[in-house]
């Protein structure tokens, strides 16, 4: 398995893939985010980083300045954010989130010297 990072801006081709992911899974507007994502297209803070395996995209997330955080207001305050990190499904457990958040954070090292970040944990009942 061959994993190389990319910048999105790399291949703006890719927002609509990314948008497209992030609507299946969180239902976040398809044309909002291709939005967000046009916003991602340098270098900088806000970034968004594509993982490809073998060439193929498989996975996505990014550093953003703010974050919607409906569910909780006092986070608002803080900034920046490791979010919307997503995986396909099928790449899931094969360790491509571990090198997206490590690639991530090598991106981060300009010039920021902490970040946050925040999941929502889903729990099943078993009985």
């Amino acid at each position: 398995m061959r994993l190389k990072k990319i910048y999105l801006g790399d291949d703006p081709c890719l927002i609509t893939l990314i948008a497209q992911w992030y609507e299946s899974e969180w239902q976040i507007p398809g044309e909002r985010s291709k939005d967000d994502l046009r916003e991602k297209l340098d270098k900088t803070i806000p970034l968004q980083l594509v993982i490809l395996r073998d060439e193929v995209a498989v996975a996505t997330g990014g550093i953003y300045k703010h974050v919607r955080l409906d569910f909780e207001p006092r986070f608002t305050r803080h900034s920046p954010w490791l979010a919307l990190m997503h995986v396909v499904p099928d790449f899931r457990g094969k360790g491509i989130g571990t090198y997206l958040c490590d690639s991530l954070d090598a991106a981060v090292k300009q010039g920021l010297t902490k970040y946050y970040t925040s999941t929502h944990i889903l729990l099943k009942d078993s009985t």
